[in-house]
């Protein structure tokens, strides 16, 4: 009898563990249609639920067209996660960062390169946590053509209002096909669920200029850029305070790349910028500030009248001085050194799509920027209180 109790709780122990809590959850499964085509559009996307000291004890397996599981078949990296945290793996992590350009709902993006991440939109995904089963998105016995999950050329994400439902679970089905022919999500028919941060897909920035060192006898400063078609005062700015740092906040669209420049009583007055200035499009002819608009409200950094940097006087900390570009122009690596920490990392194209991200905290790090075509890039650098932008020449 006891052999018997004892073979009873070997066959148990996977269907138990099966429905365990597990510190790592299915948050999203993708299978969206990129420009670039093939497998770049295929991604798993994971939340931790707790704090994970190693992550390479989960892994993926893809059930493809109805055949059942084929086990684990990718393995995570050994990195740790905190409570909250959310990764991406993908087949490219280029192409993923592009799509979502505009917005950052990954805390990670990894790339399989186990080319593992294959599903096709009708095959179930299944999590793994030393070895056994914790969740499964999907039937895995059943070909998902046709079924109310299938996610073919689309997503589906977890979400407590979802209508489709595996072991209580709810998940949101964008809908098949509804990701063709889109560049980004955002302006998809389908924007993915943690994209779509604020009504509109705008966000409120503010920009600051300090005037405390002109000389010219201006009355009200104002903000022009091709957002607003360079219309002279209509975004005039204030200065509540009396402290000479003047401000006006607007809505912009997210992921817009933006011009822009502050001038002063109906351009009676303007600014005149650096070409070479690390926030200037680099056109020695009409030399203009660049703004890639981020997914939240954002307060951009205190700038002096005419320069990327405050004043020598300004009161708020020289954030843009204490970051360092080098070697600019640069050739096959670009080398970041800050006196503070990266909360967030990211180069973004003269059109502003993301061709690189990196959330490791950390205030220096090298990027191989050897297959990066010649021409400007901007990297786009935000820390715990502020964003900033630096371009760089790629020869």
């Amino acid at each position: 009898m006891k052999n018997i109790n004892f073979l009873i709780t070997i066959l148990l122990i996977p269907f138990l563990s099966f429905n365990a809590q597990s510190d790592l959850e299915l948050k999203g499964i993708m299978d969206l249609d990129l420009p670039t085509g093939g497998s770049t559009g295929k991604a798993v996307h994971v939340k931790a639920v707790q704090s994970i000291s190693d992550l390479s004890i989960y892994g993926i397996g893809v059930a493809n067209n109805g055949g059942g599981t084929d086990g684990q078949e990718y393995t995570f990296p050994s990195i740790s996660l905190n409570s909250g945290e959310e990764v991406i793996v993908c087949r490219d992590t280029v192409a993923i960062s592009s799509y979502f350009a505009g917005c950052t709902p990954f805390d990670f993006i990894i790339l399989d390169d186990q080319a593992v991440i294959t599903q096709n939109g009708d095959d179930a995904i299944e999590l793994f946590e030393n070895g056994i089963v914790v969740e499964t998105f999907g039937d895995i016995n059943v070909d998902g053509t046709g079924e109310p999950w299938e996610y073919k050329d689309s997503w589906a994400y977890k979400d407590v209002s979802g209508s489709v439902t595996f072991n209580g679970l709810n998940w949101i089905m964008g809908g098949v096909d509804c990701t063709d022919g889109s560049t980004t999500s955002l302006t998809s028919n389908c924007p993915y669920p943690t994209c779509v941060t604020q009504p509109g897909n705008v966000s409120d920035i503010t920009f600051k200029v300090d005037m405390s060192q002109v000389s010219d006898p201006f009355s009200n400063p104002e903000l022009n850029g091709t957002f607003n078609n360079w219309c002279g005062d209509c975004n005039p700015m204030s200065d509540s305070n009396g402290d000479e740092v003047w401000e006006v906040t607007v809505s912009l669209n997210i992921g817009d790349t933006i011009e822009y420049k502050f001038s002063a009583d109906n351009w009676t007055y303007q600014e005149m910028n650096d070409p070479n200035g690390s926030c200037t499009n680099g056109d020695p002819n009409y030399t203009n500030r660049v703004l890639i608009v981020p997914s939240s409200a954002t307060t951009l950094s205190n700038v002096c009248w005419g320069s990327c940097d405050p004043c020598a006087t300004s009161i708020e900390s020289n954030e843009l001085n204490q970051v360092n570009l080098f070697p600019n122009p640069c050739m096959d690596k670009l080398d970041i050194l800050s006196k503070n920490n990266f909360k967030s990392l990211e180069v973004l194209n003269y059109i502003g799509q993301i061709i690189y991200s990196n959330n490791m905290i950390t205030n220096n790090l090298s990027i191989n920027t050897s297959t990066y075509s010649k021409g400007f890039y901007f990297v786009r650098i935000q820390t715990n209180s502020k964003i900033s932008l630096h371009r760089f020449i790629k020869n």
